[in-house]
């Protein structure tokens, strides 16, 4: 037979590795005594039958641990195809606590916060699940959060399986941190976050729109509180439309600044010009910029590295034709936000000046997007984006 079913019958170390080791977690310690519990009858029997009786403990205990997952999550997965219920697991491998890779603290006045009773301090503190940016490099550490990766994935991995306040909580988290304008790129817990991305904030608004659209009452997430990690900010706690107002206002004033900590210490490949962080809307043709040679304003930027480094090049895709530091689905985002923040905030915009801007730019871009973007006929994607006619100025 298989060496796995020699080991089995020669010994009880794997029935013994799996439940002590699930018993070292705090989380796990219910379900690792009753696998203790189990293996213990197991050896009860002949040792020719041990293989057969440890595959059907295991594949049941897992087909179990299935069906209570699917139960907890949305209609979509739990009457769906198994292919269906099979992606959804996605969201339970990538999502989790993990203590090397915290979230910043949410507000303790939102409901359902997971929190626990810290075992040194007997202090209670949230227990936050984050989102591992992939596996397994990206798993644990000050490499497992990224704002771009999280609010990518958030609609597929949380929204469609009905994960409300993991959704919530990773929105509300990261809205915590901004600062400059932007959402981090690279988290850091917060206390050692890079703003060295542009599009970072453009996903979290969309993840913002899509869990008011998708949630129970998600309209209501507008009105909860953010707490800023920043001594210096003027507001500890603001609502979350207001961060998001302060993002889109400091985008149309302008954003310029260079990196905390600038150096080799949090970038041994890049040029010093390469931490001077720039973004905001060219208001010669409506879209938002950022981003240079020797930086990234989204990964569909190359990047110009020094010495040679195989990981960048020098051909610096999207800083060779007209739309450099302009790339598209920046500016299908800024659309797209705007034209919904347009639909959603309309009647109490009336007759502000500010309401007026945010739907004339709407309107704007939407045309002008599809014209000079999608309306190629060469059926390809322009590279020069041509400026809106008649694009109103920023008026808060």
């Amino acid at each position: 037979g298989h060496p796995f079913c020699d080991n089995l019958r020669d010994g009880d170390w794997m029935p013994g590795y799996i439940s002590n080791r699930l018993s070292m977690n705090p989380r796990t310690q219910a379900i690792g005594a009753w696998f203790a519990n189990v293996f213990d009858r197991l050896k009860l029997l002949p040792r020719y039958l041990i293989p057969c009786y440890f595959d059907a403990i295991v594949t049941g205990a897992f087909i179990n641990i299935l069906d209570v997952m699917y139960s907890n999550m949305s209609d979509f997965v739990k009457k769906g195809s198994t292919f269906v219920k099979e992606l959804s697991l996605g969201s339970v491998q990538l999502m989790g606590v993990v203590d090397s890779a915290p979230l910043p603290a949410v507000s303790s006045s939102l409901p359902r916060l997971p929190t626990r009773l810290n075992p040194t301090s007997g202090l209670l503190e949230q227990r936050l699940p984050s989102m591992a940016a992939g596996l397994p490099h990206f798993a644990s550490g000050i490499m497992r959060n990224w704002g771009r990766d999280t609010f990518i994935a958030a609609r597929g991995l949380l929204l469609v399986t009905g994960r409300w306040d993991e959704a919530r909580d990773l929105i509300l988290a990261y809205g915590g941190t901004m600062r400059h304008g932007l959402i981090p790129n690279l988290l850091g817990a917060g206390t050692h976050a890079r703003y060295n991305c542009r599009d970072a904030i453009w996903w979290w608004l969309y993840c913002i729109r899509d869990y008011c659209e998708m949630a129970p009452s998600g309209f209501e997430i507008l009105k909860s509180h953010v707490v800023s990690m920043w001594e210096d900010e003027e507001n500890k706690e603001e609502f979350l439309y207001e961060v998001m107002q302060r993002g889109l206002e400091s985008h149309g004033n302008g954003i310029e600044f260079i990196e905390r900590g600038a150096g080799s210490g949090i970038d041994a490949h890049m040029k010093w010009e390469g931490f001077v962080v720039t973004a905001g809307i060219d208001w010669a043709t409506g879209f938002p910029y950022g981003g240079n040679e020797h930086n990234c304003g989204t990964w569909m930027d190359g990047r110009e590295r020094t010495g040679g480094d195989p990981r960048g090049s020098g051909d610096a895709a999207g800083w060779d034709g007209g739309r450099a530091g302009r790339v598209v689905s920046r500016g299908r985002g800024l659309v797209g936000r705007l034209s919904w923040r347009r639909e959603v905030s309309a009647p109490r915009d009336k007759g502000r000046r500010g309401g007026g801007y945010i739907r004339s730019m709407g309107r704007a871009h939407r045309s002008e997007f599809r014209a000079a973007v999608l309306g190629g006929s060469d059926g390809y994607v322009g590279a020069v984006l041509q400026p809106p006619r008649d694009l109103p100025r920023l008026g808060w």
